[in-house]
């Protein structure tokens, strides 16, 4: 039986780059592009705070959504009906909600992940708030904000920012390269999606802008 290579590409691709994995993405991106934003850690506070970010925004809401499969309150990991979206939506909320308050009560915390972080939980409750009216593409709303992210770091207004002054040439340097990453990654996700049927365009649409309009609310508070 000859195989689909596209269609298992497209969910490859769906799977490595599922929506829970883009915020500590994010954050392993700046540790690597200014790592001089972290120069007030030790290496033994530092590899915790990546642990309990992986643990916190991964782990324990992918758990959450386990638990709600494994006792029927949805049919399938996939979560075609946008009413079995609720549950899974409402268990990431609350994990991303305690990461930021914990996050934003401790010190050297740098302003860049705290605005992502707020900018991921605006596209959580706004993605809650319009699945209950027609179904949205996360994956969509995930690279939309990765997207965001990678142009307000490339952009004028954080040129002058803690991430790019500290980070020096080095940073804009490699901010480029994560532009051009997301960029791509963002084709590649939304291709994957509606090669699959999973959504049509006017929900993958919807979901990249709202994964963008969320970091626009955020930066706000922290530019």
């Amino acid at each position: 039986m000859k195989k689909n290579w596209p269609s298992l590409a497209a969910q490859i691709v769906s799977l490595l780059f599922h929506p829970l994995f883009f915020y500590f993405i994010m954050v392993v991106l700046l540790t690597w592009m200014a790592p001089e934003l972290f120069i007030e850690f030790n290496q033994k506070d530092f590899i915790k705070f990546l642990i309990l970010n992986g643990v916190y925004t991964i782990l324990f809401p992918a758990l959450g959504i386990f638990l709600l499969y494994k006792l029927n309150f949805i049919k399938s990991l996939e979560m075609e009906d946008p009413e079995e979206r609720i549950g899974p939506f409402i268990v990431t909320a609350v994990f991303y909600s305690w990461t930021f308050i914990n996050l934003r009560n401790t010190a050297f915390i740098p302003d860049i992940l705290l605005l992502s972080l707020l900018a991921v939980l605006i596209g959580l409750y706004l993605g809650f708030f319009i699945n209950l009216f027609d179904k949205i593409s996360i994956h969509a709303m995930a690279v939309g904000g990765m997207f965001a992210f990678s142009w307000l770091l490339l952009g004028s207004e954080l040129i002058e920012s803690p991430v790019l002054s500290l980070g020096g040439l080095y940073a804009q340097l490699h901010s480029g390269l994560v532009f051009i990453f997301s960029t791509l990654l963002a084709g590649l996700v939304c291709w994957s999606r509606l090669y699959l049927g999973k959504h049509n365009m006017q929900q993958v649409a919807s979901g990249f802008m709202m994964g963008i309009f969320g970091f626009f609310v955020a930066a706000q508070f922290y530019l």
